[in-house]
């Protein structure tokens, strides 16, 4: 009788150990659990503050080109950051940039000109899994040369802070808009306005390098490459890119080559 007693006891006691461990194991995987969740919410949190960071860098440099304040646009820029006319040339350094922006406010001062207005629009940014770099594509509404502007910009965060990487831009004519080409809704200039298109965008900035790329050609049917993929199925939206622009080529336009010499 003792010795079952003891028996009863112990297989309590063990009871109690293996029910203890469970419910302790249970916890454990709660709190992992709870953790997991935690880290989740916290890089969604940090991804959702890095676009708005990046929408309000994008909007800032609107404002302040909008009123020539060059030096605190190049400030927008890492300091090996690039500026890319496409079909113009590119410009390597924050110091280089400043001084490109320089040269476009003495044009503007030149025309009597004082205002560079180009508003930022429908943005789709696209941070990286590093967390430290991103890529944006962004409208940019009517500027003073009667032309809208389609920016792939890409971003890299220094010390915390976003800022220009790459800043790509592309022209293509506004509806109704004066632009240098016979776009979608826009006028068909006459060939004389086109070459002193090229003559004012191309001819006036010391480039880094050369584009081969003419302005006129940006507002054909060339397709921009995108930076992010189809948010629903994932497709990757650059093989179509690739297909259109085989199937859809475009020419140097006529005198276009000397723009292309030293490539």
């Amino acid at each position: 009788m003792k010795k079952t007693f003891l028996i009863a006891i112990m297989m309590v006691f063990a009871a109690g150990m293996i029910f203890g461990a469970c419910a302790q194991q249970g916890t454990q995987a709660r709190l992992e659990a709870l953790e997991n969740d935690n880290k989740a919410l916290r890089k969604e949190v940090t991804t959702l503050n890095d676009i708005e960071a990046i929408n309000k860098l994008e909007r800032a440099y609107g404002f302040l080109l909008e009123h020539l304040m060059v030096d605190q646009v190049a400030d927008l820029w890492a300091k090996d950051g690039a500026m890319e006319w496409v079909g113009l040339g590119r410009y390597e350094g924050q110091d280089t940039i400043r001084t490109l922006w320089h040269t476009v406010k003495d044009g503007f001062a030149e025309r009597d000109s004082v205002l560079h207005p180009g508003p930022r629009y429908h943005g789709y940014v696209t941070i990286n899994p590093d967390g430290k770099t991103a890529a944006g594509r962004w409208y940019v509404a009517g500027t003073s040369h009667g032309m809208e502007m389609l920016c792939e910009n890409r971003y890299v965060k220094e010390d915390g802070v976003w800022k220009f990487s790459l800043l790509q831009v592309g022209g293509f004519p506004s509806m109704g808009g004066g632009a240098p080409s016979g776009g979608p809704g826009g006028k068909a200039p006459d060939e004389a306005e086109k070459e002193r298109g090229n003559q004012e965008h191309m001819g006036a900035y010391p480039f880094t390098k050369r584009i081969s790329r003419t302005p006129r050609q940006e507002h054909q049917n060339y397709l921009r490459p995108f930076s992010f993929k189809h948010p629903v199925t994932g497709e990757d939206l650059n093989v179509y890119v690739e297909d259109w622009n085989k199937s859809h080529p475009v020419p140097m336009p006529p005198g276009g080559e000397k723009w292309t010499e030293g490539q």
